[in-house]
């Protein structure tokens, strides 16, 4: 590899950057929270003067190879999309492992402390980040949040059972409710269904209360190619059962938000909507339909793969800054603890 300059850190969403930053997420078809696009609008509406942009890169020959989004708070370092959430994993953008490996370094020669939420324990920059913070007695961890996410991926077949739950719960639909059901894998921008679903979200789920999160959604749905909203509904009235919201990136869909009319739940609309889904995004030549994180009892039978994922947090020590002092308390904790044995 070519040797490449120190690392540039952007205190704001520059012009050249964000065209660069575009080109590189493109190339390396990353994750929709580490396009430059989310990035920016989840800043404009969570950052504040508290919040200062951090983001890191770097370039080989003016071009750019690696793009870690996160700003600083209070002397910590935190991901972009982090604090407040929405429940999915981060990662950094790297077109090598040993850019990946200097960021994590340089991360720790300036002795930032780091709040990393929702990150995949397998991806490279965790591993080196762990590795690294293993080895170093300036800093001490911990793991405070862990989970599982579920993906199906193109493999995956659903099972006999679960298929007849479905057969049983749509029968029961035009026994129940003499409804037929009608799946809309994506509904038109200019519709009333992005309202409607935002409506009934409100009632059942706290995700969207805050004004800022509905503002940031909204702005993500209209301005950006990165979200679609699904519907299940009643084919002869035309009303709305259940919406699912969800990310649209290269070969992947994220399932993101759930919601479904009370009235309807003994047909389980949503298990109905998400069937409909992943079979309808199979055909549209996804090769992987991520449920997000959380390991519910029903992801279990729209999955075929999963993975660990982890929040974790580093914090200075002043005795392992002064490896005398804390070597030296620690024998003396022994031999302590030895006598008051004996």
């Amino acid at each position: 590899m070519k040797k490449i300059s120190d690392f540039k850190i952007y205190n704001e969403f520059d012009e050249h950057l964000m065209k660069e930053w575009q080109k590189l997420w493109n190339l390396l078809k990353g994750n929709y929270n580490l396009s430059p696009e989310w990035c920016s609008i989840w800043f404009k509406y969570f950052g504040n003067k508290n919040k200062k942009l951090f983001i890191y890169t770097a370039w080989e020959n003016d071009e750019l190879k690696l793009v870690a989004p996160f700003y600083l708070k209070d002397k910590v370092l935190y991901l972009i999309g982090s604090k407040p959430d929405f429940h999915d994993e981060f990662d950094i953008l790297s077109t090598s492992s040993q850019y990946t490996q200097k960021l994590v370094e340089d991360i720790l020669d300036k002795e930032l402390k780091v709040d990393f939420r929702l990150v995949n324990s397998e991806n490279d920059f965790i591993k080196y980040f762990l590795r690294e913070i293993e080895n170093n007695k300036n800093f001490s961890k911990k793991i405070y949040y862990s989970t599982l996410k579920l993906q199906a991926n193109s493999s995956f077949e659903f099972k006999k059972s679960f298929c007849q739950l479905i057969k049983k719960r749509t029968k029961r639909s035009i026994n129940e409710h003499n409804q037929k059901l009608s799946f809309e894998y994506e509904t038109s921008k200019d519709s009333d269904f992005f309202e409607e679903m935002l409506f009934l979200h409100k009632k059942r789920w706290p995700l969207f209360k805050s004004k800022e999160k509905e503002l940031f959604i909204k702005d993500i749905y209209y301005n950006t190619d990165l979200l679609l909203l699904s519907r299940l509904s009643d084919e002869n009235t035309g009303n709305s059962i259940s919406f699912q919201l969800s990310y649209k990136y290269f070969d992947r869909l994220l399932a993101s938000t759930l919601v479904f009319n009370p009235a309807f739940k003994t047909i389980s609309p949503s298990l109905i909507l998400f069937y409909n889904f992943i079979n309808e995004g199979f055909k549209r030549n996804y090769s992987v339909i991520d449920l997000g994180v959380g390991a519910m009892r029903y992801k279990y039978d729209l999955s075929n793969s999963q993975s660990i994922i982890l929040s974790l947090e580093t914090d200075s020590s002043i005795l392992r800054k002064n490896d005398f002092i804390y070597s030296t308390l620690k024998g003396l904790k022994a031999t302590f603890v030895s006598l008051f044995i004996q």
